[in-house]
């Protein structure tokens, strides 16, 4: 009977939980064509945010590739980096594996040393995962490696982004 109630009580609020998601999804598209182009930018980002949130995974890689390409046509470069670790984590969540360690290793090239911290650990983690599901253990493990390479992984603001790393790695 408990395992009943909480299950009842947890299936509720997954669907709340889902509903305020769609509800801010809304207003936020509501808007958006409305929006000058730097406004919009964050929009987009925040779309894709929430998308991947909700699991919508098909959306919020097509608001990260629009803020992609508004970042672009802005020439803003920090936006532009966040766009493309933003489709990457969500070419992961939606098990586009490939498209996920393509984007991932030209950034590690090109992009790396423009990534904060958090974002290199977000780089690094989901590039470590794509492989994994891809079945290349070694390559997974090189990902997790090369992020706990990072300075400043062990510092206190770090932490937490320190304790992600180990799990993914524990599940290699």
């Amino acid at each position: 009977m408990l395992l009943r109630k909480a299950i009842s009580v947890l299936c509720t609020l997954l669907v709340f939980t889902a509903y305020g998601y769609q509800t801010e999804i809304d207003s936020i598209t509501a808007i958006l064509d409305s929006q000058p182009d730097e406004e919009r930018l964050g929009s987009l980002l925040e779309l894709r945010r929430l998308n991947r949130i909700g699991r919508n995974a098909p959306d919020a890689i097509m608001y990260a590739k629009e803020a992609i390409a508004l970042a672009t046509k802005l020439n803003n470069d920090s936006s532009l980096v966040q766009g493309e670790l933003r489709l990457g984590e969500s070419y992961n969540v939606s098990g586009d594996y490939q498209d996920c360690i393509e984007l991932f290793s030209k950034m590690q090239g090109e992009k790396y040393d423009q990534l904060s911290v958090p974002d290199r650990v977000v780089l690094s983690n989901n590039l470590a995962i794509a492989y994994r599901s891809m079945g290349d253990y070694e390559l997974a493990t090189a990902s997790i490696f090369t992020a706990l390479e990072i300075p400043a992984i062990h510092e206190e603001e770090n932490l937490w982004h320190l304790g992600t790393l180990y799990i993914t790695l524990g599940s290699i």
